[in-house]
């Protein structure tokens, strides 16, 4: 269903007109740039949008998303994890706010306790069901990444999805009724055979993979054989600052930071 478009809109407004789970971006070479409006042959195949208020971190934004039979000549999509060397770290966050927005718009067109069609707020992000009044929001999953050290060395691990040659620290989703201190110590154990104490909070990171938020922690060796679960994770290994794997997370991803800290011997 076509979609009317703000006519009006404030300086320095982003546009992040997705196709699927895809960007449209401008591309000069090895330069890539957000465009500055929606492309016109593009007006006449939103099927919805929603203006993002900026924010202390964030900037003001229009979340648009196309029609699935959409084509535009000379036009480059591009997958959000593709973005992450080009496009500063603050944009990022924004995309990948917005293509959470949208995936919970795609998948909540109608209530999950009495399954009529829902409403969207004008006011918030949620959608409401004019029948039983239940108000739903963007789903987050909350997920621990984990830096774990011994003296000089850290423990990296290849996930069964990741490329060759890259390596990472380790992370899983917080279960219910777990604090995120215990999602860790779980983790770590059932992915590795290994103990840590010092859980130490280091920061966090929205992860639009589909729906994260990354809390990040250090951690400190206190025992275990290192043993590999052989089903999520394919291999792990201590690593020094002198000898580390091929391929490490993106430079802008928590997890690369959590790497770079050690790195810097803090």
């Amino acid at each position: 269903m076509k979609r009317t478009l703000p006519e009006i809109l404030p300086a320095g407004c982003l546009f992040f007109i997705f196709l699927g789970d895809s960007l449209l971006i401008h591309q000069d070479g090895d330069q890539l740039t957000l465009p500055s409006e929606i492309p016109e042959p593009l007006r006449d195949k939103v099927t919805y949008h929603r203006f993002l208020n900026s924010n202390t971190d964030l900037y003001p934004s229009l979340v648009v998303d196309l029609n699935q039979d959409t084509t535009l000549v000379d036009a480059t999509f591009i997958s959000l994890r593709s973005l992450y060397p080009h496009i500063e770290d603050k944009q990022l966050t924004q995309a990948g706010r917005a293509l959470q927005i949208l995936r919970w718009n795609r998948n909540h067109q109608y209530c999950s306790r009495c399954g009529q069609k829902v409403k969207e707020s004008s006011t918030e992000p949620a959608k409401i069901c004019n029948i039983c009044g239940l108000v739903s929001y963007p789903r987050i999953s909350p997920a621990v990444i984990m830096s774990i050290i011994d003296g000089d060395r850290i423990l990296l691990a290849r996930n069964r999805r990741f490329s060759a040659g890259k390596y990472s620290p380790l992370a899983g989703f917080v279960e219910a009724g777990e604090t995120m201190e215990q999602a860790v110590r779980r983790e770590i154990l059932e992915e590795v055979n290994l103990k840590v104490d010092n859980i130490t909070y280091f920061g966090s990171q929205p992860w639009p993979f589909p729906h994260s938020m990354m809390v990040g922690f250090t951690t400190r060796y206190s025992g275990g054989l290192l043993q590999i679960d052989n089903d999520e994770i394919v291999d792990a290994q201590w690593f020094t600052r002198d000898r580390l794997p091929p391929i490490l997370p993106p430079q802008s991803s928590i997890a690369r930071k959590l790497v770079d800290h050690f790195l810097s011997g803090q």
